[in-house]
């Protein structure tokens, strides 16, 4: 790939990450009331996402020592053939 297309590749991804972030910034300056309430209701469930999270974890390095992440990266290979063109 030519450099001038990389330059704007990352330039694209840049814009569209600063557009982003100003867009979250604003958003959380004029609604941060209703966000607040938010997380004081959810900080009774955190412990167990935390838990659930952990687990996840723990699972991936059990797939990944057992090579099940390899099986699956194959079955995706095969159930959609296009992820093989992304990289």
């Amino acid at each position: 790939m030519p450099t001038a297309a990389k330059t704007f590749i990352a330039i694209v991804l840049t814009a569209g990450a600063a557009i982003l972030f100003h867009a979250a910034s604003t958003w959380s300056t004029t609604n941060l009331a209703p966000f607040a309430a938010f997380l004081a209701r959810f900080k009774n469930y955190l412990h167990r996402v935390e838990q659930a999270m952990g687990a996840l974890l723990v699972l991936t390095g059990i797939a990944f020592l057992t090579g099940g992440m390899q099986s699956a990266s194959f079955w995706l290979i095969d159930a959609f053939p296009s992820l093989g063109r992304l990289g």
